[in-house]
C-alpha cells in the first residue's frame, strides 16, 4: 500500500523542488569532472551526434534550473498513470490475494482520465552515417582513457526477436573479448590493455550500441586492435568455436543463480522492451542461441560506418 501510494500520490513544492535542483546540480558537475563519464558520453555524442543519447540524461545546471513543481506535476500527469505503469511482485505471494489487495487499494482512488503516451522516436539516420569516427578531451588525468564504439542499425518488429538478438550479442561479445580469449591474452601481455579494460553491450527501445574501453598508453593501438577483432567476426567466432558451449554454460549459470534473489529477477524486467520477458525467458531464450547465431548477429551488427573512437587526453600529452 505505501509503494502504490507514494508513487501515486505526488507532492511538489518550490522549496523541495529549489532542494534538489541544488543536490542535482552538484551532482552534474561532479560528473563533469570525472573522465570515465566524460569518456562514455563522448563516445555516446560520436555515435549518436544529432539525436537525444549524446546529451547527459541528467541535464545541465542551467536547464534543471528552469524546472517548477507545475513542470514536474505535468510530467507526473503525462506518464504516471496506471496505463503506463508495470507493478511487478517476487515472493511467496499468494496470486488470487495479491491481485484482491491492489484492486481494493485502486478502487480507492480517482484517476483523471488520460492517453497513454506516445512515444514518437525516429533516429536522425537510422544507418548511422552520421556517426563520428574520431573526437578527443584533454583533462587533468595521469594516464590516457580510450574507447572504442560501435552503434547497431537493425530494427525489430518485435520484443522477443529483440531479447534473441540482445543474448545473441552478448555471447558474440563474451567469445570475442571475455578475459580467457586469445584476444584479451595477447593484447593484456603486450601491454595494450591492462585490467580496466571493459566492454558492454547496451539495448534501449530505438538505439543500441557497444563500446570497449581501457586506460592505456597505445591509444591508438588499442583502437586498432579492437576495430581488427571486430571486423574480423566471422574468423574470430571460428576460432573460438570450441569455447562457444562453455561460454554459453557459463551466463546460462550466473542467469540461474540470480533466481535465487528476488530483488535481481525484479530489476532485470524490462517491459515492452523486451515483451514481457521475465528472467525465465531470459534463460528459455539464451539455451536457444547457437554459434551459427553469432554469426548472424554480428553481420547485422558490425558495420564500418557505425565505428567510432573517442580518447580522453592528459594534459601533459
Amino acid at each position: 500500500d505505501v509503494l502504490l501510494d507514494f508513487v501515486q500520490d505526488p507532492y511538489f513544492t518550490a522549496e523541495t523542488v529549489k532542494k534538489e535542483q541544488g543536490i542535482i546540480g552538484q551532482e552534474i558537475q561532479m560528473y563533469e569532472d570525472d573522465p570515465s563519464w566524460r569518456l562514455y558520453l563522448g563516445i555516446l555524442g560520436n555515435l549518436y551526434p544529432k539525436d537525444p543519447m549524446r546529451i547527459d540524461i541528467a541535464g545541465t545546471v542551467e536547464s534543471i534550473s528552469h524546472i517548477t513543481p507545475e513542470i514536474l506535476m505535468d510530467s507526473y500527469r503525462t506518464f504516471y498513470q496506471p496505463t503506463n505503469m508495470n507493478l511487478f511482485l517476487v515472493g511467496r505471494l499468494d496470486p488470487k490475494e495479491t491481485m484482491a489487495w491492489i484492486k481494493q487499494n485502486q478502487e480507492q482512488k480517482i484517476f483523471v482520465p488520460a492517453e497513454t503516451p506516445q512515444r514518437l522516436f525516429s533516429l536522425n539516420d537510422p544507418t548511422a552515417h552520421d556517426v563520428i569516427p574520431f573526437r578527443s578531451l584533454t583533462m587533468d588525468i595521469v594516464r590516457p582513457k580510450v574507447m572504442v564504439g560501435l552503434r547497431g542499425t537493425k530494427q525489430f518488429d518485435d520484443g522477443k526477436e529483440r531479447l534473441h538478438y540482445k543474448l545473441a550479442i552478448d555471447l558474440l561479445l563474451d567469445v570475442l573479448f571475455d578475459d580467457t580469449s586469445d584476444n584479451y591474452l595477447r593484447l593484456y601481455n603486450n601491454e595494450t590493455l591492462d585490467d580496466t579494460f571493459s566492454y558492454n553491450f547496451e539495448m534501449q527501445r530505438g538505439f543500441h550500441f557497444a563500446y570497449f574501453s581501457s586506460d592505456t598508453d597505445q591509444m591508438e593501438r588499442f583502437a586498432d586492435e579492437v576495430i581488427d577483432i571486430l571486423e574480423s567476426a566471422d574468423q574470430q567466432i571460428e576460432a573460438a568455436r570450441t569455447r562457444f558451449e562453455g561460454i554459453k554454460k557459463a551466463e546460462l549459470g550466473r542467469l540461474i543463480g540470480l533466481l535465487d534473489s528476488p530483488e535481481a529477477i525484479a530489476n532485470r524486467y524490462a517491459g515492452d522492451l523486451f515483451a514481457g520477458a521475465s528472467l525465465m525467458d531470459e534463460i528459455a531464450t539464451l539455451e536457444t542461441i547457437t554459434i551459427d547465431d553469432l554469426y548472424q548477429v554480428a553481420k547485422e551488427f558490425i558495420t564500418p560506418q557505425g565505428i567510432s573512437v573517442y580518447q580522453v587526453v592528459p594534459q601533459h600529452q
